[in-house]
């Protein structure tokens, strides 16, 4: 066999370095692209939450570490406190509940043996003292979870109200028998009308002339019609308030009743703005002492009914 000259020599050895230094550029685009759209996604939780990955991920892993914490400290931490962090790490589909409670701890300091709140700075700086979310810069996250707290999609979702361990004493009851609905629509971002829009309740699919039942005890605040709700009942049970939207006919009922729960109220149908025949849940924690129709909700705080009631 010929020996090699020594140019041919050096073009050989010299291969392999190139194809090693393109094969290394190209993983580092190719991360830096990824980098990039994921850094984009990331600046919306609420972009996020109108994916289904993002609300299962919402429902199983970032909202019960959230909900735990509260009633282990009576501290409520901003849901984007959680959910900003858990998906700026590599994989943030991957992260496990506790993990995430965890990161849910971090938000907040003890004095003896009380939890008090802590500033965003402060969890922030505790967060990247992480093994996981060290690489994280610092000022980022502190400027995506300011823009998403702004977000009024966002805290509305993310919200546990102050008095939720006293309307967990409460005397309560489903809205309709269990076993009756074919469906549930969580609460949410949806978009059943070209349009994607914050879901401020669950709706639950029953035929036209389903029972309803009050959820819990309670006195009629008042009873009327809307473009969107069509015809609908609200109640209340001190800063407790509970509306049930789209009813096949005005409640029997009239403003200043009272009724425990399990009391019959009046039945389901689809009047309003409606893809089909179902009860639209609503619960909102407020301390404003008078409330009527087109009631702003401005003074209220929006949370999620699975909260109290088990649909399970």
């Amino acid at each position: 066999m010929q020996e090699l000259g020594l140019n041919e020599l050096k073009k050989v050895m010299l291969l392999p370095v190139i194809v090693f230094v393109f094969t290394v550029f190209i993983f580092i685009l190719a991360m830096s692209s990824f980098g990039a759209s994921s850094s984009e996604e990331l600046t919306s939780v609420k972009g996020l939450l109108t994916t289904e990955e993002g609300q299962r991920l919402y429902e199983e892993v970032w909202k019960k570490p959230i909900q735990e914490v509260y009633e282990e400290t009576h501290i409520s931490v901003h849901i984007a406190w959680v959910i900003v962090p858990s998906c700026m790490i590599d994989d943030p589909f991957m992260i496990s509940h506790d993990r995430a409670k965890e990161i849910v701890m971090l938000a907040m300091d003890s004095e003896g043996e009380e939890y008090v709140e802590t500033s965003l700075v402060s969890f922030v700086e505790r967060l990247i003292s992480q093994p996981e979310f060290s690489e994280l810069d610092k000022e980022k996250i502190i400027e995506i979870i300011e823009a998403n707290e702004e977000s009024a999609d966002i805290t509305t979702i993310g919200n546990i109200p102050e008095e939720l361990g006293e309307y967990m004493k409460l005397n309560l009851s489903l809205p309709v028998k269990k076993g009756s609905w074919s469906g549930i629509g969580d609460v949410g971002m949806y978009n059943p009308f070209g349009e994607w829009r914050m879901h401020y309740g669950m709706d639950i699919a029953v035929p036209t002339g389903t029972p309803l039942y009050a959820a819990a005890d309670a006195t009629v605040e008042v009873v009327y019609h809307s473009e969107t709700g069509g015809n609908t009942i609200m109640m209340r049970n001190g800063t407790l308030i509970i509306i049930y939207c789209h009813m096949r006919e005005l409640s029997f009922l009239k403003s200043g009743d009272t009724v425990k729960a399990g009391d019959l109220v009046g039945y389901s149908g689809a009047t309003g703005r409606v893809t089909g025949p179902h009860l639209h849940f609503e619960t909102w924690s407020s301390d404003v002492a008078d409330v009527r129709e087109g009631y702003s909700y401005k003074d209220s705080i929006f949370f999620n009914p699975r909260l109290l009631w088990n649909f399970d």
